[in-house]
């Protein structure tokens, strides 16, 4: 167990206009600028207080280095806090782990079984795999300009599209060689992304993104013209690939399909960013979890375990999503 009581700990110093705020990141300049808004403006001592609220919880389970962590890497270690909230809503049992070797994030007792959920936060990349959100675009031009997306909603949406799957991939690499040995063979493995780092997702619904990289589904949505002039039922289409950010090579979608998923049970999936999250006290239909329809038979999960959340099963024809059950 970890001994600090708070994870904010610097002395307070209250700002609540921008010059302050800009004095605090030249006094802090190794702190997370997200990190040292949530330590001093006034105007989210709610979440300030959320946090520190967790924490006398999420303690008990956390590696040594997450309250240090969390003032330098706050997008995936917030999300890891938040995470642990979201199980608990869901009235999960979770089992604290050694963490002197590699484990998942989360280990949940079912009774007879467990779950193990492995965090990621599916970052704004760099380099020609940076996402560019509409605040950055805005944060070059002068107020007032009117500022031009600059190509279809769907083009918009592969940058974010590489990312998630990228993040995925690279978390199921994680899975085959650090903790498989750990997952019973009767155990599920999820994996929990968030997106809140490129927000503005241009998107017909919530899980338009994530059922695109599991599935290859077109978030585009398609809306047939009969011949009498009216418009047909809406439909999407499928794709296997995307290109890479040179337009190169193509980037595979579809993972589910992939023989190297057939472990993994689910997706979590939460497109908000974290904070706004806490302010606005958002929802668990918010969150939403897929199901993988190609795992293996001992390793498909029940809708009754992550109740709370909105869920999606695939089928071979048709994907459903399932309103949280509470």
């Amino acid at each position: 167990m970890l001994s600090m009581s708070t994870l904010f700990p610097l002395p307070s110093e209250p700002a609540s206009t921008n010059k302050e705020l800009s004095e605090l990141r030249a006094k802090y300049p190794a702190l997370n600028n997200t990190y040292l808004n949530l330590h001093m403006r006034l105007d989210w001592s709610y979440a300030r207080g959320f946090f520190d609220g967790l924490w006398s919880s999420y303690r008990y389970f956390a590696e040594q280095n997450f309250p240090s962590e969390l003032q330098t890497n706050f997008s995936q270690r917030s999300w890891e806090l938040y995470l642990f909230y979201l199980l608990q809503e869901n009235s999960l049992k979770l089992v604290a782990q050694s963490r002197q070797h590699p484990n998942p994030d989360f280990k949940i007792d079912l009774g007879g079984r467990n779950m193990f959920v492995e965090a990621v936060n599916a970052g704004k990349g760099q380099g020609n795999n940076t996402v560019e959100t509409t605040s950055d675009r805005l944060s070059r031009v002068p107020p007032g300009t009117i500022v031009s997306h600059g190509g279809s909603f769907d083009q918009l949406n592969h940058p974010k599209l590489r990312r998630i799957t990228s993040s995925l991939k690279e978390k199921l690499q994680n899975y085959l060689t650090k903790h498989k040995n750990t997952v019973g063979s009767g155990d599920y493995y999820v994996i929990a992304i968030n997106a809140g780092d490129i927000e503005g997702n241009m998107t017909s619904s919530p899980e338009a993104l994530i059922l695109e990289a599991v599935k290859g589904i077109n978030p585009a949505v398609h809306l047939p013209l009969r011949s009498d002039g009216t418009l047909g039922p809406a439909y999407h289409t499928t794709r296997l690939n995307i290109l890479n950010s040179q337009g190169t090579s193509p980037i595979e979608l579809d993972l589910f399909s992939k023989e190297e998923f057939k472990e993994i049970s689910g997706i979590i999936f939460f497109g908000r960013d974290i904070i706004n999250a806490v302010l606005q006290q958002t929802k668990g239909e918010e969150v939403i979890f897929v199901h993988n329809p190609n795992v293996l038979p001992e390793k498909k999960m029940d809708l009754d375990i992550l109740s709370h959340f909105t869920q999606i099963t695939i089928s071979p024809t048709d994907w459903t999503r399932h309103p949280p059950i509470i």
